[in-house]
């Protein structure tokens, strides 16, 4: 389990093995993340395979004020996004591979994505998901049918 600075839980990971390395990378089998944010509802991540390393943070938004490295969760083969159970939404997003940078609840890839929502299939190669602002923005090579409720 991981808190924020106010105490609040952030996310818990868990994970079939995990190996550390000296670097402080982890490599994780089957690992599993529930993203936590207060007021708003929950989202489950796993994939077949994971890598935590540390990421710098100010490189990626250097408007934030704290420039310490921030915690990388790199999900590989089979990854997917689904709604807790708690959540409402029917959203799924699946991948080969993507990053999440848990303290910010950002979702990052370059390969092709898949997502599904009610009666919404898209694709696309490479997105980027905000999941504090619920904001999903895709790259190129983006397709999509709806298909409406009967």
């Amino acid at each position: 389990m991981i808190f924020d600075a106010d105490g609040a839980l952030q996310y818990t990971l868990r994970a079939d093995s995990q190996t550390q390395f000296e670097d402080q990378t982890s490599l994780l089998t089957q690992p599993r993340i529930t993203l936590f944010d207060a007021g708003k509802p929950n989202w489950n991540i796993t994939a077949d395979y994971g890598r935590i390393e540390r990421h710098p943070s100010a490189a990626d938004d250097p408007s934030r004020e704290n420039s310490a490295d921030e915690d990388l969760v790199r999900f590989i083969g089979n990854a997917s996004l689904k709604a807790a159970l708690a959540n409402s939404s029917t959203l799924a997003l699946q991948s080969s591979e993507f990053s999440l940078i848990p303290s910010v609840e950002t979702i990052r890839s370059d390969k092709p994505v898949r997502v599904i929502d009610q009666g919404i299939n898209q694709t696309a190669v490479g997105f980027e998901a905000n999941l504090t602002e619920d904001s999903l923005y895709f790259e190129k090579e983006i397709r999509g049918s709806y298909e409406p409720p009967r």
